[in-house]
């Protein structure tokens, strides 16, 4: 899957044990990072037992997230394989709507937008990864 990123040192001011609200919590609890592999096991577990029985329940459910979490909650909706997920292009701030069927399965999805608008963002995702000289 995805390379890991470094993990944070316990030092580092951006992990989240250094954040007075997380002070009770146990220390082995809050990674120090994550890899998109590992929002995926996350993501799983939640889209499993949270947002499926919701949906099979015929309610609406509004997903609001970014980056690797959409792609992880997009792999378990349409059942992508790695090398799809990881060429996936989710366009910042741009709903992304989905059907689903009574097996929770895609009948079709849109971004709520112009298209031209959504594709520009999109491929402002693409490109973020790429170096500019």
């Amino acid at each position: 899957m995805s390379a890991r990123p470094p993990l944070l040192t316990p030092d580092d001011p951006r992990y989240a044990r250094n954040d007075i609200r997380y002070k009770e919590v146990r220390p082995g609890d809050i990674p120090r990072g994550e890899s998109l592999e590992d929002t995926i096991h996350r993501v799983g577990d939640f889209w499993g037992n949270r947002i499926v029985p919701l949906i099979r329940k015929k309610e609406r459910v509004l997903i609001s997230a970014h980056g690797n979490t959409l792609r992880a909650v997009i792999k378990f909706m349409e059942n992508l394989d790695e090398a799809t997920l990881l060429e996936l292009n989710i366009p910042k701030g741009v709903p992304l709507v989905y059907k689903l069927d009574d097996d929770v399965k895609p009948i079709s999805r849109f971004y709520l937008g112009e298209p031209e608008e959504v594709q520009d963002k999109a491929r402002g995702v693409a490109n973020q990864s790429k170096v500019t000289e």
